[in-house]
């Protein structure tokens, strides 16, 4: 059951369904009490991956062009949007951890706004890079 708190009211009638349930002795329940986030919109990630065309075809990565996947998974890296690490063997080198960018799907509208202004951020201090302002309506293209 999800409450989501904006008066009195609904704080009641959470408080009242956690009472419910904590009376039942015989079954263990878990609350989790999280900031309300929803998910980031069709028009944030399509703008997202406008963008990350615009530096396909605009801007190189350490000298050469990379693909916008390969944007996208070198900003979320760079600016911490990592959700864990794996380990590989690469010859000649042995192990190494590859971090793992976080994904971006599952994000709420919020976060994936921190991540776009994170990107943006680095992309001037870091790059010398500033992807211009283009009409909303052309990003959905």
């Amino acid at each position: 059951m999800n409450f989501t708190l904006h008066a009195d009211t609904q704080l009641a009638a959470c408080m009242d369904c956690i009472k419910r349930v904590y009376a039942d002795k015989d079954k263990l329940y878990c609350v989790t009490v999280a900031e309300d986030d929803p998910k980031r919109t069709t028009e944030q990630n399509a703008r997202h991956w406008a963008r990350m065309q615009w530096l396909e075809d605009n801007a190189k990565w350490k000298g050469r062009h990379i693909s916008r996947e390969s944007w996208h998974y070198t900003l979320l890296v760079e600016t911490g949007f990592i959700e864990g690490v794996v380990e590989r063997h690469v010859d000649g080198l042995g192990w190494i951890e590859i971090p793992l960018a976080e994904r971006t799907h599952s994000m709420g509208k919020r976060r994936f706004k921190d991540m776009e202004d994170g990107i943006d951020l680095y992309l001037a201090e870091k790059l010398g890079i500033a992807i211009p302002d283009i009409n909303d309506e052309l990003w959905a293209a």
